[in-house]
């Protein structure tokens, strides 16, 4: 009997053995061209994965950090490690699908579809990307489903909306795509789509005026922020690298989403205070709350560390503009544009500075400049008209009305602009 129990013992030890698959051999990694402190991160998570080689976490962190810095063959054999010790995981299959998106896009996306499986819409990412990524492939029709799904967890999520009036409009529902398109157009991080999106409307319905008027809108917004990745910021920590976390950051400024920004605010100056962009985003987010003073304070530390900064003596400037401190606010205007002569906002606030200090007929050559550098801002057209007309050049201000007409033909201020020119002869 004793026999049989033994044999039948050493038998389940041979199953198992058969059905568990060794963990598989850490990779040798050539770090020579590294950074060392990159180098010396990858380095701690490879003992990681050796001293516990059934960790899929301590194997995913490994993936995500060979990946962020090239090393695509051992990403991929550490991302399929880790899914396969922790197969509830959503992020290994979704980094998985980032590295396949070029090689093989079919592949990419079942991929994604296991992340998601997995994740759901929380975070709202790999669904969002994935029917990117099948509009790009010319399946609208799997693409809104992917997007209604989303939106049902999320109604109002910009770059969903944004994308799903992409999608209406490569369909021909032109109507629908108009309606999306209007929710998006005063979110930061659509608004350029989204006038690009009913300059086309305008066009294919022969608004001429109002495409043209929505094409300039388009040309002078900035381009639109990527949503968020939380998990392209972790793999970031994962090199203990803060730029990711950053770009995180100056979304969510962009976006005047400050109750959001602030913790990452805080980890980023705790985490990385000789990181030059630490100080900046702090003094921005400051400045955004209104308080100058805290804001003129992290930027001067911002600037200690990157003294040739453009936006930290940008920055500056505008702080010291908030203070009404204009003549230092002027200096730093003048600063930021000797750096960066296309600067257009750094010589425009060297010309509201100037108007501040009642020094208006010097104003006119800063305004002029930054008409030079963004002549598809129709408010320094404005600005200067008025300028022009209290310094009585009639005809400057004419040349000021004629480019507005051309730029913002329905702007509701030039019947005034208009009738003042009238007036003052």
């Amino acid at each position: 009997m004793l026999v049989m129990v033994l044999a039948a013992t050493l038998a389940g030890v041979a199953w198992w053995g058969a059905r568990s698959p060794q963990p598989a051999p850490v990779p040798v990694i050539d770090l020579s061209g590294v950074e060392p402190a990159r180098a010396g991160r990858v380095r701690s998570l490879l003992e990681a994965v050796r001293a516990r080689p059934e960790a899929g976490e301590d194997w995913g962190r490994l993936g995500m950090a060979l990946r962020a810095l090239g090393y695509r063959s051992e990403a991929g054999q550490a991302l399929v490690e880790a899914q396969r010790l922790d197969p509830g995981n959503a992020r290994w299959p979704y980094f998985r699908a980032l590295l396949l998106e070029m090689d093989d896009p079919e592949a990419a996306v079942l991929a994604l579809r296991e992340a998601i499986q997995r994740c759901g819409n929380d975070p709202p990412t790999p669904r969002l990307r994935l029917a990117r990524w099948l509009v790009e492939q010319g399946r609208t029709a799997a693409a809104r489903a992917e997007l209604t799904e989303l939106l049902e967890a999320h109604p109002d999520h910009p770059s969903a909306l944004i994308l799903l009036a992409q999608v209406a409009m490569n369909e021909g529902r032109v109507d629908e795509a108009e309606r999306l398109a209007g929710r998006c157009e005063t979110d930061p991080r659509t608004a350029r789509r989204a006038a690009v999106l009913r300059a086309q409307i305008h066009q294919r319905a022969g608004r001429a005026a109002q495409a043209r008027e929505m094409a300039y809108r388009a040309r002078s917004l900035p381009n639109d922020a990527e949503p968020p990745d939380p998990w392209e910021a972790e793999a970031a920590l994962a090199l203990d690298d803060p730029r990711p976390l950053s770009d995180q950051v100056q979304r969510l400024l962009a976006a005047q989403r400050l109750e959001a920004a602030a913790p990452l605010i805080g980890r980023l100056v705790k985490e990385h205070p000789t990181f030059a962009e630490s100080w900046l985003l702090l003094g921005r987010f400051e400045l955004l709350s209104r308080d100058a003073t805290a804001a003129e304070k992290s930027v001067r530390r911002h600037l200690e560390l990157e003294p040739q900064s453009v936006q930290g003596w940008f920055q500056l400037g505008m702080a010291l503009l908030a203070q009404e401190r204009f003549e230092e606010a002027l200096a730093a205007f003048r600063r930021a544009s000797e750096l960066k002569p296309d600067h257009g906002p750094a010589h425009f606030n060297q010309g509201l500075a100037l108007l501040r200090l009642g020094r208006p007929a010097e104003a006119v050559t800063p305004l002029r400049d930054a008409i030079r550098c963004n002549p598809e801002h129709a408010e320094t057209y404005f600005l200067l008209a008025d300028l022009h007309l209290r310094l009585g050049d009639r005809e400057a201000a004419r040349r000021c009305l004629r480019a507005i007409e051309a730029l913002k033909p329905g702007d509701p201020r030039l019947v005034d602009l208009r009738s003042r020119l009238t007036n003052s002869g």
